[in-house]
């Protein structure tokens, strides 16, 4: 099993959630010029090489479903990241998937 560099977070885990999120779309959403469902991505940083891959993976697998991916990326500022959630559903993405700085601010 393989795990973050922050620790405790396996590939399994990581595309479980991301596969739920997803699947669970909502209902109403905010679709690209194009017409395909945008979906959020919130890093809280792509400075590492499973991160870069990963969100590679995803926007990949994002595309395969005619999906579109709008990142966003905190630098570690767990405020920022916040607001960069907030800015995604203001907007109606389809849904949103969350890397987050730490457990205690992923949810307000």
């Amino acid at each position: 099993m393989l795990t973050s560099a922050a620790g405790g977070i396996s590939h399994r885990t990581l595309w479980a959630c991301c596969l739920a999120l997803i699947i669970c779309l909502f209902a109403r959403c905010n679709r690209s010029a194009d017409n395909r469902h945008l979906v959020g991505i919130a890093f809280e940083t792509l400075q590492t090489e499973y991160w870069v891959a990963s969100f590679e993976a995803i926007k990949d697998e994002l595309a395969k479903r005619d999906m579109e991916a709008v990142q966003a990326i905190s630098d570690h500022d767990p405020n920022r990241q916040l607001q960069q959630v907030q800015n995604y559903i203001a907007r109606g993405v389809a849904g949103i998937i969350l890397v987050p700085k730490d457990a205690q601010t992923a949810i307000p």
